[in-house]
């Protein structure tokens, strides 16, 4: 499925027909598809006329790819139990009919095969000047987070799978290691009239990237430094440390650490310390105050620390001292 409905996205037939079927229907079709009708081409249902310069449904006889599949979903949208994205009907009009009727648009001129109108859309291309783009491409320009972030070789899941994490520590960065991540960038580019400005919440200066939700924020960086200082020994911060930690899960050395639980559940903790305060700002309007994030940190280790120490079957409270 493509990641939003593409109202007022203009392509050529061409691009139309080489989109698989399930980016075409809206998800208001009364009648669901089946995995395997959603899969084909729409070029097994529609062809391009010449005459017309449009496309148009295949007759019986010219359908040879999955007939039955093929035969099914064109009934249901002549019956309109499916209902088709209006930028594929745009395809279907003629050209000479598209300055008529309640929503006139300007035609492709051009027949090869070109994304760029959906990115453009997507405000992830400023024009079309540019090279046809090829769906790849397009793909990979629609992820909130470069690909190279993303993939963890197996051996660092694993690693990923056994840090000492708690539930919520764990979601989150599981969260943000697929992409997952709600910042204000990736929810005003697919819902533009919900979130109308791509700006932080919190510094209200800066767009709120990916990078910039996590730690480029001065406010949640300043988190971070204090994290790197008081808990990891690490005295010059750089915003590198933690791109490499949350995404390459390469930490600090242990030696240098002042922290008596592992160096997992500092950086958790840390990012459940700011999420928290993060989405207090979003919902209930409370301020995103460093100054006390650092200690909310600080007991969540603590408690963890007691924790573990409990499972370990040692007392977190000090021995008594009994004096004869």
């Amino acid at each position: 499925m493509l990641p939003k409905p593409f109202d007022h996205v203009v392509i050529n037939p061409q691009t139309a027909l080489q989109l698989p079927i399930s980016a075409i229907i809206l998800p208001a079709s009364s009648v669901p598809l089946s995995k395997s009708q959603s899969c084909l081409p729409c070029s097994t249902a529609y062809k391009f006329d010449v005459s017309s310069s449009r496309l148009k449904p295949r007759l019986r006889a010219d359908i040879h790819v999955r007939p039955n599949l093929t035969k099914r979903f064109l009934r249901l949208v002549r019956h309109d139990k499916v209902r088709l994205a209006p930028f594929f009907v745009r395809a279907c009009i003629p050209p000479m009919y598209a300055s008529q009727g309640p929503h006139p648009f300007e035609p492709i001129s051009h027949d090869s095969v070109d994304a760029s109108p959906f990115l453009i859309d997507l405000e992830l291309l400023p024009d079309v000047t540019g090279i046809a783009l090829t769906s790849k491409l397009f793909r990979r320009l629609c992820r909130s987070v470069p690909a190279s972030e993303l993939s963890l070789p197996s051996h660092k899941w694993t690693q990923f799978w056994n840090f000492p994490l708690s539930h919520h520590c764990r979601n989150i960065w599981y969260r943000l290691l697929h992409g997952k991540l709600p910042c204000r960038t990736l929810l005003h580019r697919i819902m533009p009239v919900a979130f109308t400005s791509a700006c932080c919440p919190v510094c209200l200066t800066e767009e709120d990237t990916w990078e910039h939700f996590l730690f480029l924020c001065p406010s949640k960086q300043a988190v971070w430094r204090h994290t790197w200082s008081q808990h990891l020994g690490v005295l010059h911060f750089d915003p590198a440390f933690v791109r490499r930690a949350l995404f390459s899960l390469v930490f600090p050395a242990e030696d240098s650490c002042k922290s008596p639980v592992a160096v997992s559940m500092v950086i958790g903790h840390t990012l459940v310390g700011f999420w928290r305060a993060h989405w207090a700002l979003v919902f209930d309007n409370k301020p995103f105050v460093p100054e006390a994030i650092i200690p909310q940190v600080s007991k969540l280790l603590l408690t963890s620390h007691k924790e573990s120490l409990y499972l370990s079957r040692c007392s977190p409270l000090p021995v008594p001292h009994f004096s004869l």
